[in-house]
């Protein structure tokens, strides 16, 4: 693939594809994210106490968190999360996605918590990922 003729370009396309895909099927692509060099891609359990989600990580160029489960969770970006003070990703399917092309890209910790009982949040980032 010749990146001056725009294979990365390709690569970042098929990877947003992937991604877009993978948030409007439920996951259902999750396994083929494992094929992209530092891309991981899991669960994280959020109660009603604010909880790591994502790590600090300085290569991190893109994350998409989903939330599946039946209640509101509210994301603490580069801080601790605090109740419907920050993005709120609805409940059954509500999700935010960062990176560098939208100009929201965090590197810091990512941390939920949960508007009334613990429920699953799923996450993919890339470049090393957490």
């Amino acid at each position: 693939m010749n990146i001056e003729g725009g294979g990365l370009l390709l690569i970042l396309d098929l990877f947003i594809i992937k991604a877009y895909n993978w948030i409007r099927g439920g996951g259902i692509y999750m396994n083929n994210f494992n094929s992209l060099a530092g891309t991981i891609q899991g669960t994280a359990t959020v109660g009603t106490t604010s909880t790591e989600v994502l790590p600090i990580n300085a290569d991190r160029t893109y994350a998409v968190l989903i939330n599946y489960g039946s209640v509101d969770i509210t994301l603490g970006l580069e801080a601790e999360a605090v109740l419907n003070k920050g993005i709120i990703l609805p409940a059954n399917g509500g999700f935010y996605e960062m990176s560098g092309q939208y100009g929201n890209n965090v590197r810091g910790i990512i941390s939920a918590i949960a508007d009334t009982t613990a429920t699953v949040i799923n996450y993919m980032a890339s470049k090393g990922g957490a």
